[in-house]
């Protein structure tokens, strides 16, 4: 089952998350949404509606979705069990993550030469966030793993517009109720892929589906 949800339209026309004050509530208006409560209500929906395996209910985000993605990681751990965060970060105050109750499998997949979302992270308007590495161990620690002893696994080829295997890949060990957290660092890659290869693709689906919680 896919849900594919489309965010706010803001005065410019351009649609958005409430995620951070970073990205991308805006103006007052836009910063009251309240797209956790959104999204969650579209997970019961569709569990109501269809056959969903509640142990396998996995959000993917992209920049902006990329930090509500997070955000929901946070939030809505008893309906989100598996996440990507693709090019995108999370509060810049840990504190305000509210603690996950469950432990969530996140990838944090992000370039090294994203000028948008940075990936050793930045400021947007007066509003700070963290960079990528930051947010996998804060995505770790919230599922239990061990945060100081980190795995590094094989390079992997996910941006074909990058010659050979761009992707390292850290994975954080011992997390609780089977989750995975790693983080995916394209070397070279930009904010919006344009070449990715479909066996990375093909990945991005087994690693949400593949770690249903224990």
């Amino acid at each position: 089952v896919l849900v594919a949800p489309d965010g706010t339209i803001n005065d410019n026309g351009a649609r958005f998350w409430n995620a951070t004050p970073a990205c991308c509530g805006g103006d007052p208006e836009g910063r009251s949404v309240d797209d956790v409560a959104y999204i969650s209500d579209l997970i019961r929906e569709a569990a109501q509606t269809y056959s969903v395996d509640a142990t396998r209910v996995a959000l993917f985000g992209h920049s902006n979705g990329g930090f509500m993605t997070l955000r929901m990681a946070c939030e809505a751990s008893d309906l989100v069990t598996a996440a990507i965060s693709l090019a995108g970060s999370t509060f810049d105050d840990p504190l305000d993550c509210q603690p996950a109750s469950e432990p969530v499998t996140m990838m944090i997949l992000h370039g090294t030469e994203d000028e948008t979302i940075l990936y050793d992270g930045g400021t947007i308007g007066e509003n700070a966030y963290p960079g990528a590495v930051a947010v996998s161990e804060r995505s770790a620690a919230q599922a239990g793993c061990d945060v100081d002893n980190p795995v590094q696994g094989p390079d992997l080829d996910v941006d074909r517009a990058i010659p050979g295997a761009e992707t390292t890949v850290l994975a954080y060990p011992d997390c609780g109720q089977g989750a995975e957290v790693e983080l995916w660092t394209m070397v070279g890659g930009v904010h919006i892929p344009t070449d990715w290869n479909p066996a990375a693709q093909d990945a991005f689906i087994d690693w949400l589906i593949g770690h249903p919680r224990n």
